[in-house]
């Protein structure tokens, strides 16, 4: 990020937890495993809260991924562009997207991605796209996984409103991404990702824990 960026999402980061702190008072497992230098930060996709959530425990800014469905909406394009997020197009990798994402991964910056490219429920099978992949394979950062428990409980889909309901953020060990960009490959690799975020929904123990 440009200096002019990062002082933009450090405004929007600490208004966001001026708001979310209190309301869904946030704990941490797994710190420990976010890496120095640059990395691809891969989470369960249940909310539109769930950016947040991470961005909150993550010491650097992140340039999150976000589908077009939300980045174009007229309501929404300011807060995306404030943020410095980038959007994408599910099913299909934009050049000039995955160029930013990868120069931001040259200055050791992180990029934030939800990997199944929408919302889902969480009785939903865990489906990757390859774009993860293939931004991992790109730049050569690792890949972290992440899950924000207790997101869909916080804000149901039926909901209009969030609710008061702690939420958990967990980040697992850091994946290295092989550079096989065979379509079996990368569909290997994506089902990996998807096995260890699903571990961290369901509990599994990522060692070490932060409470906000």
């Amino acid at each position: 990020m440009t200096a002019a960026e990062a002082r933009r999402y450090a405004i929007l980061r600490r208004a966001c937890a001026i708001v979310g702190v209190p309301y869904f008072r946030p704990r941490c497992e797994g710190l420990h495993h976010l890496p120095d230098g640059a990395f691809v930060v891969a989470a369960s996709h249940t909310t539109l809260l769930d950016w947040a959530a991470l961005a909150y425990f993550i010491p650097r800014p992140v340039r999150f991924l976000m589908t077009r469905a939300y980045y174009d909406r007229p309501l929404l394009r300011w807060f995306c562009r404030f943020g410095s997020a980038l959007p994408v197009t599910p099913g299909r990798i934009e050049p000039s997207t995955f160029r930013i994402a990868v120069e931001a991964h040259a200055t050791s910056d992180v990029v934030g991605i939800f990997p199944e490219g929408r919302l889902r429920s969480a009785s939903e099978p865990a489906r990757a796209a390859r774009g993860v992949i293939e931004l991992a394979q790109r730049s050569g950062a690792p890949i972290v996984p992440a899950t924000i428990r207790g997101a869909a409980r916080a804000f149901p889909a039926t909901s209009r409103l969030p609710r008061p309901f702690r939420v958990t953020v967990a980040f697992g060990a850091p994946l290295t991404v092989a550079d096989d960009r065979s379509r079996p490959a990368q569909h290997a690799i994506a089902s990996t990702l998807m096995t260890a975020i699903d571990a961290l929904a369901n509990g599994a123990d990522a060692r070490g824990s932060t409470h906000a």
